[in-house]
């Protein structure tokens, strides 16, 4: 999920008000990385290149390992003419079911 300004603000502050549940805090941990790398950096641009490599090398390869794990050739169903259903190739399709 993209974490906007507005995400952060329903996580922390509106939903438990609203369904009086325990705010879920580590929402702001990516707003006390940048503060951090600016401390150590002392240079704001650098801190920010720093926090967009870092966040942008984590999704990439987060998002190619869990469709790695997600699609196997061992479960691969196209062309099989015994599924017609799409939610039935979903499940046949994924590997973690």
């Amino acid at each position: 999920m993209l974490l906007t300004p507005l995400n952060i603000l329903l996580k922390v502050i509106v939903t438990p008000i609203i369904f009086r549940v325990q705010p879920e805090w580590f929402y702001l941990v990516p707003l006390l990385q940048l503060p951090l790398l600016w401390l150590m950096a002392q240079n704001f641009y650098l801190a920010f290149k720093l926090f967009l490599t870092i966040h942008i090398s984590i999704s990439t390869l987060f998002a190619k390992l869990t469709f790695l794990g997600h699609r196997t050739g061992y479960e691969w169903t196209e062309g099989n003419e015994e599924i017609r259903d799409f939610g039935e190739h979903q499940v046949y399709a994924s590997s973690d079911t």
